[in-house]
């Protein structure tokens, strides 16, 4: 059963064709797989909300969760906040992390630290601070982004991404931002699947990886 405390929301993002993450890139395995079994080392699959739009060139996110016991929660709903606030309310978690699905390196480890911290500060939500955004993800509390919803309804700001617009109602909501402790300098690289330059250093980054499910950030330090 999913785990009613905590669930991650990996965003697929409604603008790019699901080709580039459902094409085999290794052993079989496309980037969206390397992506979930990374991520189960936080949680099991089966408290993993994937969320999508009702485009055709979406389609294949159905297949795909099917064959691997997901669950897929598509939207043809206007506005960043209340997609994701539907998917949040898909399952009756408590703490939501998201995840873009460009981000297939996302780090485990780092994702941990960050929650363990978020979960110490009591507070609405927790972004990083210091690291490449391909190796992280954000937190958020479930009770919290509802009342951001109802916030930005009056407002008219449906269409905020709820981080941006959480951040901006301080009066509202207690955040908090995670820098973890790390050594050495960030290498001068991307790695991401938002763009044709940054995805192709990825794919050939994870051809060449011993083990794409072991990459750590620590491989990207100086």
């Amino acid at each position: 059963m999913p785990d009613p405390e905590l669930a991650i929301i990996i965003e697929l993002p409604f603008e790019i064709d699901s080709s580039i993450f459902l094409t085999p890139v290794r052993d079989n395995k496309c980037p969206l797989d390397i992506l979930i079994e990374r991520l189960k080392k936080i949680v099991p699959s089966n408290d993993m909300i994937f969320l999508t739009g009702h485009e055709s060139h979406h389609v294949q996110y159905g297949s795909f969760s099917a064959m691997n016991g997901l669950f897929l929660f598509r939207t043809a709903e206007p506005g960043r906040l209340v997609q994701f606030v539907r998917a949040a309310s898909s399952r009756r978690m408590k703490t939501a992390i998201r995840i873009n699905a460009c981000h297939v390196f996302a780090d485990p480890e780092l994702l941990k630290g960050m929650l363990d911290f978020h979960n110490k500060q009591s507070v609405a939500y927790t972004c990083f601070d210091g690291i490449p955004a391909w190796l992280g993800g954000d937190i958020f509390e479930r009770a919290d982004v509802i009342d951001a919803f109802v916030l930005a309804e009056e407002f008219n700001k449906l269409d905020e991404d709820p981080a941006q617009f959480i951040l901006s109602q301080s009066e509202s909501f207690k955040t908090a931002s995670y820098r973890p402790k790390v050594w050495g300098r960030w290498k001068n690289v991307s790695l991401s699947l938002d763009t044709p330059a940054s995805a192709a250093v990825l794919i050939e980054s994870i051809r060449r990886a011993p083990d794409p499910l072991s990459v750590s950030y620590r491989d990207f330090l100086e």
